[in-house]
């Protein structure tokens, strides 16, 4: 069995995207200058030898720019902070709850997929694949149907008459209305 890397871990968010839920993890060593960015513990990024502590590092996920930042805390302290497109990771998953809603659902033992809504365009992402849908227009919202594994899913979208509350949306597998995770209500 071959031996695991050791890892030292000093910051870590979890995300989700239309691409996908993802793991970031930051690694960094402050005597070697080591710097390792982990996504969904695979390795993405590694700078080895840096003589600076502090400033950012670029890199990608999907069509999404981000940026983990690290800074001075005090005299010996570091700060890590994590900015995806120009905003700061709690600001983009508030934002983005306004956009998005995700369920996690079981379509069978052991056969979970992350469903990811977006609102304003009624497309749909399972496990960050954008997939085809049939949208059917109703009187105050409308229907967006489509499959995974040949089990037929409805989300309905409906107006809840307060301005302020917006669209109601509702996860319907077979007879069964299905809850959003929690960071997306």
């Amino acid at each position: 069995m071959p031996l695991l890397e050791s890892r030292s871990v000093v910051a870590s968010w979890n995300i989700v995207l239309p691409e996908g839920e993802f793991l970031i993890e930051f690694e960094h060593g402050t005597t070697s200058g080591k710097r390792v960015i982990w996504i969904n513990e695979i390795e993405y990024l590694r700078r080895d030898w840096m003589f600076r502590l502090v400033g950012p590092e670029h890199f990608r996920i999907g069509r999404f720019d981000c940026k983990l930042d690290v800074e001075p805390d005090g005299t010996f302290g570091l700060l890590y902070s994590l900015f995806i497109n120009g905003q700061n990771i709690d600001e983009f998953q508030e934002f983005n709850k306004k956009k998005w809603m995700t369920w996690n659902v079981e379509f069978g033992p052991g056969n979970r997929h992350t469903v990811l809504f977006e609102k304003d365009t009624t497309d749909v992402w399972i496990n960050g694949s954008k997939i085809d849908c049939e949208v059917q227009f109703i009187d105050g919202g409308n229907l967006t149907r489509f499959s995974v594994n040949g089990t037929p899913v409805v989300i309905k979208s409906l107006s809840s008459g307060n301005k302020k509350q917006g669209m109601i949306h509702q996860f319907i597998l077979g007879n069964e209305i299905l809850q959003p995770d929690i960071d997306s209500k």
